[in-house]
């Protein structure tokens, strides 16, 4: 009887420190989807919806876009609210610079949602059907304070996600994806090859000239010639 007790015990650690593990990822990813500074642009393909750009926001964000000129508690006619959201997809739309395949992507219509979590989505008219290069550079709300913008990209053959701050300037590089003749690379490939490539150049040199500062017959008892 003890022994089960204490088997039962045993069992029981592990399975509160799983609990207490998923507790803390659930609070983590909510609060960073509620974070006032944190934005979502997501690129999303699906049969029969189309291709779409969501972008998921606080209201904190909004509100912070129209300082002094909107008092959005006063705000009470369809006018107002008609202004509010055409300036704002607007102000959205000129802060978007995604090339795809080295192609500017094109908005078409969208719907907004206001609300604690806002959203707006916009028609994306020319998203190609094999994504090879992305380059995104996303400039929205990086008036707030510690901005994150999350650029997502979800299609058929490719997924990855990267956030954009004032540290990369608000932009990111993706060229990784297999081409129709091969994979196609992007700046940050040819800058890591031409950095490794000018190390083992610099190695080099060093070594020889290491080499020829040795006296002849110093070099004669290391190497034996």
């Amino acid at each position: 009887m003890n022994i089960e007790r204490m088997s039962n015990s045993f069992l029981q650690v592990p399975i509160n420190c799983i609990k207490l593990l998923m507790g803390l990822l659930l609070f983590s990813g909510s609060s960073y989807a509620h974070s006032l500074n944190v934005a979502r642009f997501e690129i999303q393909s699906r049969e029969g919806v189309g291709d779409y750009l969501r972008i998921d926001f606080t209201f904190h964000a909004l509100e912070h876009m129209f300082t002094g000129e909107v008092d959005f508690a006063a705000v009470n006619s369809k006018e107002e609210i008609d202004y509010i959201k055409s300036t704002f997809v607007e102000y959205i739309k000129s802060g978007l610079d995604i090339q795809v395949n080295d192609k500017a992507l094109v908005f078409g219509k969208g719907l907004i949602k206001l609300g604690h979590s806002s959203l707006i989505r916009l028609e994306i008219l020319n998203l190609p059907g094999k994504i090879h290069s992305v380059n995104a550079h996303i400039s929205c709300f990086q008036e707030v304070e510690r901005q994150q913008n999350l650029f997502v990209l979800k299609t058929e053959g490719v997924s990855f996600q990267h956030s954009l701050n004032s540290h990369n300037i608000f932009q990111v590089d993706f060229g990784i994806f297999p081409g129709p003749e091969g994979p196609i690379f992007s700046s940050w490939v040819v800058s890591i090859l031409i950095a490794v490539l000018s190390t083992l150049l610099l190695l080099s040199l060093k070594f020889l000239r290491r080499d020829t500062l040795v006296p002849k017959s110093k070099r004669q008892k290391m190497f034996g010639i």
